[in-house]
């Protein structure tokens, strides 16, 4: 696909140039109109990705699929929850200086935990040297493990070279301090590894 792709902007108006004299042929408009369906299908998602106002929770497959290679992240056997987090979490990530800022916004968007369900606590050792990053965030799904690889991979690359972090994931089985009890076959806390 090239950088500008030409974009119909007026559809409708394309499959009535296809057709000489719609009036006069009786039901020629509404024929290829309904051949032109998944055309035009196809157009909307293409015209989303060129104009960069993809929504990636209600993407199409096919369009998160390209959105992904993009990004350099294929799909890779994830699940589409989970490939749209990632998806997410990169495109945000491609944009990040190192700033405890974007580090949270990629965070937020790989886990697609809203700021009310996640933390992100700053511990500075030395004050000359870069803080260490705790990150947590309470997610509505379980994660894969290849999800939780390629997510630690996305989050470390947000991180300053030389900066430290921890991300732990819950969901709502996992056992979490001071909310839940706990028992010798709880599941605890997912975390990314980010070495």
């Amino acid at each position: 696909m090239s950088a500008v792709y030409p974009t119909i902007e007026d559809f409708d108006g394309l499959i009535q140039s296809l057709v000489p004299a719609p009036a006069a042929i009786g039901d020629s408009l509404t024929v290829i109109t309904v051949l032109g369906w998944p055309w035009s299908v196809f157009e909307q998602g293409v015209q989303e990705l060129a104009v960069g106002v993809i929504d990636l929770d209600a993407a199409a497959p096919w369009v998160m699929e390209v959105a992904g290679l993009r990004v350099n992240e294929p799909p890779g056997g994830l699940l589409p929850t989970e490939y749209r987090r990632i998806v997410a979490g990169r495109r945000l990530c491609l944009g990040a200086d190192g700033s405890i800022g974007d580090v949270w916004w990629v965070f937020l968007g790989l886990t697609g935990a809203t700021a009310d369900d996640a933390t992100i606590t700053q511990l500075v050792v030395s004050p000359s040297g870069p803080a260490s990053l705790a990150l947590a965030a309470l997610i509505a799904w379980t994660p894969s493990e290849p999800w939780i690889q390629r997510a630690g991979r996305v989050l470390r690359d947000a991180l300053p070279a030389s900066g430290d972090a921890e991300a732990l994931l819950a969901t709502a089985t996992t056992a979490r301090w001071d909310t839940t009890p706990w028992t010798p076959s709880a599941t605890w806390a997912y975390d990314l590894p980010l070495e």
